[in-house]
């Protein structure tokens, strides 16, 4: 305990000491930066891309055909046998 309040008082005192304000020194000068922009350069105009053609359509049947319906089957014509 006595040991922290060692390190205290010395932290205290060491904290109320100040140093001295440095001498004034006189203003440093102004300085001027200029800047200029060089003008736009003008947009050139467009390339004429020409466009390559478009492949022919594939010759490969789709692997997928479409199933129909069948037929609606005919009425028996026999009569059922009853016992």
């Amino acid at each position: 305990m006595g040991a922290a309040l060692a390190i205290h008082a010395t932290a205290v005192a060491l904290s109320q000491r100040h140093e001295a304000a440095p001498a004034d020194l006189p203003p440093p000068p102004p300085q001027i930066i200029e800047a200029t922009l060089a003008p736009p350069e003008s947009t050139p105009p467009p390339e004429d891309i020409p466009l390559p053609e478009p492949p022919p359509p594939p010759d490969i049947k789709p692997e997928f055909v479409e199933e129909r319906t069948p037929p609606p089957r005919p009425p028996p014509s026999a009569p059922k046998f009853v016992p």
